[in-house]
């Protein structure tokens, strides 16, 4: 029977907790169990896998090594569930020292033939039995074995309840001697089990060839030595490099001292036509512009049609040829230049005083002539430029 479970999360990080854990004393046999759980996303790219996988299962096993550094694994079972449980049982604690239960996935076609996926390492300490306790290693029982004889046996139960509590409290005080701060390894361990004190050196100095470890502050007074320093001002005889924020300060007490007007953003920016793209500038002052140029090609019926209700107006034949969202939106109406020409062909341009928001879009032009389209020149090219503000004017005072 189990009396203690220390339950070990394992995932894609890695296994938690990865500190040395207490496993009880040299000779208590299943007193103390270990539970291995796979966490969820872990175990659900596993089962994922496995329904890609024609044929291959998911495995586990257990290799356990015992105080005296022997290995012992378990046969491989499917893993049918996200826990895998073990007790540590006589084999790996008949000596005391360090142990190890490694669990094992993998995956395969059958319990021989794995290909091993992942693998997580469970330290544990035995404290070992100590001597001159009156109890024979024959006689030596486990807490679990002794409770269960207290609860169906008369006098001579008594007296082992007796005896396991005593080699309990034996245990429990081994136990705190044994301190979490101090790493142990096998080879840590005198003859009896008892760790032996490691000496740790840390250097006082930065060194070329030492391989010890240095102290913080060493490092970080090295570090000070060479930080280049950078300068907050101006100055006519520092060699150091200055910093942006003092570069920007200058560019902006200049430019307020003699008002001169920079660029604050420019680029390109597409419009409702992906074959239009805009070319714009924003101003600090808050003036901003943007222009481009758009090719239409007009088409003869309807340009040159002279039937009442088409496109002839009075001597002039004309086409819509629509409007172009622009970049960004202004923050009054700006004003809008716009010229027309074909390559053999002169245009007339005009703008519709209807339907488009003057903030966010051009007017909806059109193009006209006082003679038809001749049907070797039909493409037509408008260049547009717009000028406006994007902000408020600010006052100066």
């Amino acid at each position: 029977m189990t009396l203690e479970t220390i339950t070990y999360t394992v995932g894609l990080s890695g296994i938690e907790p990865k500190t040395r854990q207490n496993g009880g004393v040299q000779g208590n046999h299943n007193v103390v169990g270990i539970e291995f759980k796979i966490d969820d996303e872990l175990y659900g790219m596993l089962r994922a896998k496995e329904a890609l996988w024609e044929g291959e299962k998911l495995y586990y096993h257990l290799e356990r090594y015992n105080g005296e550094g022997n290995c012992e694994p378990t046969v491989p079972q499917l893993l049918v569930s996200n826990i895998v449980a073990y007790g540590l049982e006589e084999w790996i604690t008949r000596y005391g020292g360090l142990i190890k239960v490694v669990l094992v996935l993998s995956f395969g076609s059958n319990e021989e033939t794995q290909i091993e996926l992942y693998h997580y390492d469970a330290i544990l300490s035995l404290k070992s039995r100590p001597t001159g306790s009156g109890v024979s290693s024959g006689q030596y029982k486990s807490m679990a074995t002794m409770s269960a004889a207290a609860m169906n046996a008369s006098q001579s139960a008594v007296e082992a309840a007796k005896t396991a509590e005593e080699s309990a409290q034996i245990a429990k005080e081994h136990a705190e001697a044994l301190t979490d701060a101090e790493v142990i390894f096998k080879s840590d361990l005198d003859d009896e089990g008892q760790p032996i004190p490691m000496e740790l050196v840390v250097d006082a100095a930065l060194s070329k060839t030492s391989t010890n470890p240095v102290q913080n502050k060493v490092v970080a007074e090295a570090l000070e030595k060479v930080k280049t320093p950078v300068d907050d001002i101006l100055s006519p005889t520092s060699n150091n490099p200055i910093s942006n924020k003092a570069v920007a300060k200058l560019l902006e007490e200049v430019s307020e001292r003699f008002s001169v007007d920079y660029i604050v953003e420019q680029g390109t920016g597409k419009s409702n036509d992906t074959e239009f793209t805009w070319t714009y500038r924003k101003w600090k002052s808050g003036i901003a512009e943007c222009w481009g140029r758009w090719k239409r090609t007009l088409e003869t019926d309807v340009f040159n049609a002279e039937s009442a209700g088409t496109s002839q107006w009075g001597m002039m034949y004309y086409q819509g040829v629509g409007a172009k969202e622009y970049p960004f939106e202004f923050y009054t109406e700006p004003c809008e230049v716009v010229t027309a020409r074909g390559k053999k062909q002169a245009f007339f341009v005009y703008a519709s005083s209807e339907g488009y928001n003057k903030k966010t879009s051009t007017a909806a032009y059109s193009v006209a002539r006082p003679t038809k389209l001749t049907s070797d020149d039909l493409d037509c090219y408008l260049d547009i430029y717009v000028v406006g503000r994007y902000k408020p004017e600010t006052t100066e005072e």
